[in-house]
């Protein structure tokens, strides 16, 4: 799901869970007990050449609708968790993204102190397609996209 290395002073975390990194039960706890060790900044970024995160793994979201209150709670605390985990390292965070993030993808890059995206990244918040709503990354997308968020909600941009 993650693999992890030091590398002169940055702590590589890179993704590599075919076909596209989608976020899943497993990649939820990946990033708990991280140990930043020596590192002075952390790198987050897809070995993938397909892109950086599709968002959700959809046969995740297909299991969650059998859960019941209880299990669906967990997974949304999950969810949170892992935001809030890259969030608050301690050392600066830079999410380097290339080709498409998607949705939860594109929380992952805003719960990042700083974001660096090739000419053909693509961000998209598609929760909304699938009539969802994408209130566990909104905190951090809110915060990185600052003033600009309103004109992109409402597809100005």
């Amino acid at each position: 799901m993650i693999r992890t290395k030091l590398e002169h002073g940055v702590l590589e975390i890179e993704l590599c869970h075919e076909p596209m990194n989608e976020i899943g039960t497993a990649m939820l706890g990946a990033l708990e007990g991280i140990d930043l060790g020596k590192a002075r900044a952390v790198l987050l970024y897809s070995s993938l050449k397909q892109g950086f995160c599709a968002g959700a793994d959809l046969n995740w979201m297909k299991r969650m609708a059998g859960y019941g209150y209880e299990q669906n709670l967990a997974d949304a605390q999950a969810l949170a968790a892992m935001l809030r985990t890259l969030d608050r390292m301690a050392k600066p965070t830079v999410a380097r993204v290339h080709g498409p993030a998607f949705a939860g993808g594109v929380g992952l890059v805003a719960a990042c102190d700083i974001a660096i995206g090739v000419p053909a990244a693509k961000f998209c918040l598609s929760e909304a397609k699938l009539g969802l709503s994408p209130a566990t990354i909104s905190p951090y997308v809110v915060r990185a996209m600052g003033g600009q968020i309103d004109a992109v909600a409402l597809g100005d941009e």
